[in-house]
């Protein structure tokens, strides 16, 4: 079975976006140095996050997702400002979408 195995999210600020992932998200990155240019990396869930800077403008994706989420906890510690659409219920299961530091979109499904 196909399964995604990393993110690449280029930013204009890598420290503002490694401390939004990680206030919000739990994702506890290291610093590389090591093959490439410096970035921050997380492994979680099989899935590695790196986060690099961009030298240019960066236009993100159109968004990313992540479950198991506590959609109340995000609400209560997120700026209004970075709520897209506020916790919801859909066919699917409960969700809400954020934007992060660089305006992407970020869909978040609740725990189960």
């Amino acid at each position: 079975m196909l399964k995604i195995s990393f993110f690449i999210l280029r930013t204009n600020d890598i420290d503002k976006t490694k401390e939004f992932y990680q206030t919000y998200f739990g994702f506890e990155f290291e610093k590389h140095t090591d093959h490439c240019t410096p970035h921050y990396a997380s492994q979680t869930g099989g899935i590695l996050l790196e986060i690099y800077q961009s030298k240019t403008p960066i236009s993100p994706p159109d968004m990313i997702g992540f479950s198991g989420i506590n959609l109340e906890d995000i609400v209560s510690r997120l700026s209004q400002d970075n709520i897209v659409k506020n916790p919801t219920v859909s066919k699917y299961g409960r969700f809400m979408i954020v934007k992060d530091p660089d305006e992407r979109k970020i869909y978040l499904e609740a725990q189960k």
